[in-house]
This record gives structure tokens, C-alpha cells and sequence, in this order.
């Protein structure tokens, strides 16, 4: 029964997105107001505010508009619109990395204040091409640039040089408070307090691109074009996750650019050839999401992804703009019977379980779903007033094994899902939609039908009463009167009628 349910919802969510094409991201680019559609990196502060680094400009975006920071030459503006990186400090302070200058932004006074390298400075930043930044546990931010790794001392306002050995391209602190980076394509495990530095070289047959540590503190590393590994740290090796994606394609040869985990704990992958959902219990991929199918991104190239507060991940891609995915899209599980039944069924109007099937009132009919097997079959109904090609706008159940089907402009029928026929017709029914059926106190049925004009029609059938009626006090309880008089009055159309 369980199982039964999660499927009338999964079934349910699909009908509700049937009209959008189910699309499971919501896409933002220049059209809605964003400067420029490569989304290098995201971010969301503490007031909830979304921020996203393009190569034309810093983005801030609250959720309705987006506000566009660019370089305009001032002292006080963004040093450079080729935004690379950004994290922030503290609740109104950001770090901004561009590819000329690094950036600290004031939200209170909305002023940048820019570092620049000063080659006769050595407690300046190493080079203005600013690759990425980080604010470890102890609000400290280390900067990683084009040559070299640099502290912030925040007493002096200035750099303190850590390591000039080559680009930085990648900066994290791992679960032992280590602080983990990437350097010439070697993995670099530092000591923040003493500085000391453990390295781990691996050859340029690995090519690492990026750095995540999960829940399970285990470290994953995104390589250039040969897929997922996680770092070994006792054995001082990569190790393959020997991964194989839905169409066949060893995804050994394919570049990850980034990990965000997901909140059902799984790894959402940025590849080249869209997203991957890598579920690890299983050590397989599960979901393959790309631009081509129906509920796919805006583009195939990920750049970047970011998890906000709220579990929504942010999707940065590679001239398509920002794609926003909800954790509750995984649920999106699309059926569609046409393609069994070889037969087109428009809407799917409601759905009803009965005896761990699924019974599916359509617009091209009546259809019962097993899930045991995924099989579809089509009910005839067999009325011969139908001009609408037994067009099911509701079913509801009644009792054990009844059910009502309100067929468009046509009736309301009482159906019996054992026989598989219809036992009974309610006489003179007004060829209205039926939207809902509630049965009351003394077997009284309240039945709402769709908007007539501009008033709202109630049917109201009475099993005491063997013929239809006009409204009348004498055959209703003096409650029922009164709620009639009240509907009246509030402009309802009301009518009476008999089982």
C-alpha cells in the first residue's frame, strides 16, 4: 500500500507538470536580466541572496531581479567584470576574484575595495588572475592565484605569500581542518597553524580538476578527462569509481568539474555531457540529465554547482545561463501510457487505487495502471450517448469497489470496477465537469460541477427522494434549507437531484 502511494504521488506531481513538459530546472540567463550566460561560480549569503560570478559582471540576484556589478574604472567599483570566484566572510563582507584583482565588497556602503599585485611588494597578492578563494572555520581567507597561494591578514591589510610554486586553482578545508588545494596538477594537504605541507603527486596521466570531501569524510577528486576518483590517503593514490553512464559510455573518460552532494546524500556531478546523480551506496549513476531531453538543463557544459540553504542546487553552465534544480525534481518520474497503449490520452484529469492498481480517468478514457509490471490497459465504458469519445473528467471511489466517472457533457456514472461495467446513470445530470464528490449526512452527495458563466453550480442528490426536485422546504431538514438558502443568496446555482 505504501509503495502504492508513493506512486499515486510520483504519478500525481507528473500531472501536475504534464503542461511544462515536466521540467525539472528553472532557467535563468541574459533574457531575465542576468549580465552574461556562463555561470562560473555561485553563492548564497546570509541574507539568502544569490550571487553569480559571470565572465561580464557579478551578479546579485534575490530572487525576482537581478542587480549587475561590472568595472567602470572607479576606485571603488569591481576591479575587473571577468569574475572568477566568491565567498563571503561575514554576513555583508564578499571576496570577489576576477581576472585582474581581487575584490572585498561592502554591502552597508555597496563599495569594492581592490588588491592588486605590486611586484615590489611581497605582501601582495601573488598575480591579479585570481582561480579561486576560501574562508576557512576560523574567518580567515586564503587566496589562490595564477602564481601562488596567499593569507589575508586582516590586522594589516595585506598577503602573506604561502606558496608561489604555480597556479592555484582549487582551495577547500577538509573535516580535520587541513587545508586542501591544488597546485600543478598536485594535491597539496597543509597544516594551517605551522604551514607545513604534504604533497601528493600523481603524474600527468592525472590530470585533477577539483576537490570534494563528503559526509563520510571521504575525499573525491573531479578529474580533467578521466572521471570520478577518491583519494586514497593511506596508500597515497587515486582510485577509480569506475563509473558507467545510461547510454554505455565509459564515464572514465569524462571531465568532472564539480561535486555538490544532494540531500538524499548521493554526488551531483558537472560534466561536459550535463549532470549525473552518482548514487554511492549503489556505485552507479542514476539519474543522466542533459539539454536534450524533455526535462533537461539549458546547456551540457556545467561549470560550476552550489547547494543553498534551502537544499535547492544552482547549476553554472557554459553559456546557458543558471539552471535552478529543487531536491523534490527527483521525484519527477514521468509515465506516459500513449506509448503502450499506442493510443493518445490527452490529460490524465484523477487518479484512484484499487486493488494495487491505479485507475486513471483521461480525456481518452478510462485506464488501469499496475505497477508490477508497468503495464497499461484501456477500459471501454461503452456509452452510447458519449460525443466525446468517453472523455473522463473525474472518477472518485465509491464504497469498496465503485466508482464515480463523470464523462464530459455526457453524465455522471456509477461504475463497477469488478464487473468492469456501468450499473448505474444519475437522470437529467447537467453535462457540466464534475470537480468534486462529498457525501454528507444521511447519504446526502454534494457534487461541485465546473464554472457556468459566472456562477458556481452545486448538485445535491438526496437517495430518499426517487425522482428530481425542485428546491423546496418541505424535503430538507431545516439545516440543510437554511445552508441552501445561504448558497443562494451568495449567488450558487443549486439543483437537486436523485441517485
Amino acid at each position: 500500500m505504501k509503495n502504492i502511494a508513493f506512486i499515486i504521488f510520483l504519478l500525481f506531481i507528473s500531472i501536475c507538470r504534464a503542461q511544462d513538459n515536466n521540467i525539472l530546472f528553472q532557467n535563468y540567463n541574459v533574457s531575465n536580466g542576468l549580465s552574461q550566460n556562463t555561470v562560473i561560480r555561485s553563492l548564497e549569503d546570509s541574507n539568502g541572496v544569490m550571487w553569480f560570478c559571470t565572465r561580464d559582471g557579478l551578479n546579485r540576484f534575490d530572487g525576482t531581479e537581478f542587480e549587475v556589478f561590472r568595472a567602470d574604472g572607479q576606485p571603488h567599483s569591481l576591479s575587473s567584470s571577468d569574475v572568477t570566484t566568491i565567498i563571503e566572510e561575514s554576513p555583508g563582507v564578499l571576496w570577489i576574484g576576477t581576472h585582474s584583482g581581487l575584490n572585498r565588497y561592502d554591502v552597508s556602503s555597496n563599495t569594492f575595495t581592490q588588491y592588486f599585485h605590486d611586484p615590489a611588494n611581497q605582501y601582495t597578492i601573488s598575480d591579479n588572475c585570481i582561480k579561486h578563494l576560501l574562508c576557512d572555520n576560523q574567518k580567515r581567507i586564503w587566496v589562490g592565484s595564477m602564481k601562488g597561494l596567499n593569507l589575508y591578514n586582516k590586522e594589516t591589510d595585506d598577503f602573506i605569500p604561502i606558496s608561489t610554486n604555480g597556479s592555484v586553482f582549487w582551495l577547500m578545508q577538509n573535516s580535520q581542518n587541513e587545508i586542501c588545494y591544488l597546485i600543478n596538477n598536485t594535491l597539496c594537504i597543509m597544516n594551517p597553524v605551522t604551514y607545513v605541507t604534504e604533497r601528493f603527486q600523481f603524474g600527468d596521466e592525472h590530470k585533477i580538476y577539483f576537490l570534494y570531501e563528503d559526509n563520510d569524510k571521504r575525499l573525491w577528486v573531479g578529474m580533467w578527462d578521466s572521471g570520478l576518483k577518491w583519494f586514497d590517503r593511506k596508500n597515497r593514490k587515486l582510485v577509480d569509481a569506475n563509473l558507467t553512464m545510461e547510454n554505455g559510455k565509459n564515464f572514465n573518460n569524462s571531465q568532472v568539474n564539480y561535486i555538490v552532494e544532494t540531500l538524499e546524500g548521493n554526488l551531483m556531478l558537472a560534466t561536459r555531457e550535463g549532470v549525473l546523480i552518482y548514487d554511492r551506496q549503489a556505485n552507479r549513476l542514476i539519474n543522466y540529465y542533459q539539454r536534450e531531453q524533455s526535462c533537461g538543463l539549458s546547456e551540457n557544459t556545467i561549470i560550476s554547482l552550489y547547494r543553498d540553504k534551502a537544499n535547492n542546487i544552482w547549476i553554472g553552465t557554459y553559456g546557458g545561463g543558471v539552471n535552478l534544480y529543487t531536491p523534490y525534481s527527483n521525484f519527477f518520474i514521468p509515465h506516459k501510457p500513449e506509448y503502450k497503449l499506442q493510443k493518445s490520452i490527452g490529460n490524465i484529469n484523477a487518479i484512484v487505487e484499487y486493488k494495487e492498481k491505479l485507475w486513471l480517468g483521461t480525456d481518452g478514457g478510462l485506464i488501469i495502471y499496475n505497477p508490477k509490471d508497468e503495464s497499461y490497459e484501456y477500459c471501454p465504458l461503452h456509452v452510447p450517448r458519449s460525443v466525446t469519445n468517453n472523455e473522463v473528467k473525474y472518477i472518485q471511489k465509491e464504497g469498496d469497489h465503485l466508482l464515480w466517472i463523470s464523462i464530459y457533457y455526457c453524465g455522471l456514472y456509477l461504475y463497477d470496477m469488478e464487473t468492469r461495467r456501468i450499473i448505474k446513470e444519475i437522470p437529467d445530470f447537467p453535462y457540466n465537469q464534475v470537480r468534486r464528490i462529498a457525501k454528507g449526512t444521511d447519504n446526502i452527495y454534494w457534487i461541485a460541477l465546473g464554472v457556468a458563466r459566472t456562477a458556481i453550480t452545486v448538485v445535491v442528490i438526496i437517495p430518499a427522494i426517487p425522482t428530481p426536485v425542485r428546491i423546496s422546504g418541505l424535503c430538507f431538514t431545516v439545516a440543510v434549507f437554511t445552508f441552501l438558502q445561504i448558497l443562494v443568496k451568495l449567488g450558487f446555482c443549486i439543483s437537486v437531484y436523485p441517485p
